[in-house]
């Protein structure tokens, strides 16, 4: 399976890096392959692992045993997320990335390394400890470790994203959207970013995730949309984490029986 990452971001269908990098992509995949990943997405509804998020964002992601067992049993699927974390990926993403991460220290702009080792909560001591090991392979190694983080994301009639700027060990933020058929052209559907009304600086928000994204209401009253994502089928969009990379998906209105799908892909910094 062939993923039609570009060049570099700036080579990309569409681009800007103004506040921060946001992109997208055209003709990901070849159409035979994306109607294969559309025809077999997973039904989440009866699956006792699918998590339920602040604005009522069902999902399933590669921290849960049944997202693997759906891999087994789709072959499709299965191919797509060994590509998507294969050294060649990792590799291109982590050159076209450099450039747009000197908010971060340098070890964050060295060629990616997956860790493909179970995930698990470590400890404060353990953190510490741990972060003093990733320092070390880097020196040795002069690569990072992340882990590669997918989720099928589902969004009923009614139900949003609260704006936030992701978790701090982010570097990378990708979406495929699957639009049902007959998708209004008005309901809208794709990520909108924000940025602070003319006058206004835009709030810095470092370690804001969905679950610590501030009310709505005091949001809006000081910040304002400045980009919409299309809600398009085969088109990869991306956006790099910032203390500034505010984002979310607003209330929107669809027929009964149709949903929002999305699969997310981070790149995240090894914990």
């Amino acid at each position: 399976m062939q993923l039609n990452f570009p060049s570099c971001f700036e080579a990309a269908t569409r681009a800007r890096t103004e506040p921060f990098l946001i992109f997208e992509q055209g003709d990901f995949l070849a159409a035979e392959d994306f109607k294969s990943l559309d025809q077999s997405f997973p039904e989440l509804d009866g699956l006792s692992s699918t998590g339920l998020r602040k604005g009522g964002k069902a999902y399933l992601d590669t921290n849960s045993s049944e997202f693997h067992v759906f891999l087994d049993r789709t072959p499709a699927w299965a191919q797509f997320y060994e590509t998507v974390r294969s050294s060649e990926t990792l590799d291109r993403l982590s050159r076209s990335l450099a450039p747009h991460l000197t908010h971060r220290s340098g070890g964050e702009r060295l060629p990616w390394l997956l860790n493909d080792s179970v995930p698990h909560r470590p400890t404060r001591l353990i953190r510490k400890i741990n972060k003093l090991r990733r320092n070390l392979s880097r020196l040795v190694t002069q690569r990072t470790k992340v882990r590669v983080h997918l989720e099928f994301s589902v969004l009923g009639n009614g139900t949003s994203i609260p704006p936030h700027t992701d978790a701090p060990r982010k570097l990378l933020s990708l979406m495929l959207y699957f639009p049902d058929p007959g998708w209004p052209e008005d309901a809208r559907g794709g990520t909108e970013f924000y940025a602070g009304k003319p006058g206004v600086e835009t709030e810095r928000g470092w370690e804001t995730s969905t679950k610590t994204a501030p009310l709505d209401r005091r949001f809006f009253e000081r910040h304002e949309t400045i980009h919409t994502l299309p809600f398009v089928g085969n088109t990869l969009y991306g956006f790099v984490k910032t203390g500034l990379s505010w984002h979310g998906v607003p209330t929107f209105d669809i027929p009964d029986g149709m949903t929002r799908r999305s699969l997310n892909i981070n790149i995240n910094l090894d914990d």
